[in-house]
């Protein structure tokens, strides 16, 4: 029986992102979203956004933290603050990509960060979010992260 390849996608990854925008996945469940930032300012901003727009939304200061949470749990986004303090960033977020192999991961950067594009790029990132931030952005991040096909929202 030969399957077409966009429904051979939906039925191996059902928590993957439709075109519709909002925490919902293809079946109708909320989407799980991991936020992993150093800065409470930052964790309450894309928990009171992403919050808002459906998402089911766990908040981490750590690295430790949020290995903890993906042994726990699937998400179908991590986002990754490239700065968490006492870190190898890069090898952090390669554990947490070989923690949780089918989350897509945005990796967030204050903007005075150098080589945080070549860190997120060599790290198999979905797309990248530069700190500060509005609510706005935040929003289309996640969504091209989770929607990585060029459709705006």
């Amino acid at each position: 029986m030969h399957v077409p390849a966009s429904l051979h996608t939906q039925l191996l990854k059902p928590k993957e992102a439709d075109e519709s925008s909002g925490g919902l996945n293809l079946a109708g469940d909320r989407r799980f979203v991991l936020v992993i930032d150093r800065e409470a300012g930052v964790r309450a901003l894309f928990d009171q956004v992403l919050s808002q727009d459906g998402y089911s939304v766990t908040l981490v200061e750590t690295a430790r933290e949020a290995l903890l949470a993906i042994e726990r749990m699937a998400f179908d986004l991590v986002v990754f603050d490239l700065s968490l303090p006492g870190e190898d960033t890069v090898k952090t977020l390669q554990q947490v990509r070989c923690a949780s192999p089918f989350s897509k991961v945005l990796v967030t950067f204050s903007r005075f960060v150098a080589g945080a594009m070549n860190i997120a790029i060599s790290a198999g990132a979905a797309a990248t979010l530069a700190k500060p931030t509005t609510a706005q952005e935040i929003r289309y991040a996640v969504y091209r992260s989770i929607n990585p096909v060029g459709r705006r929202p």
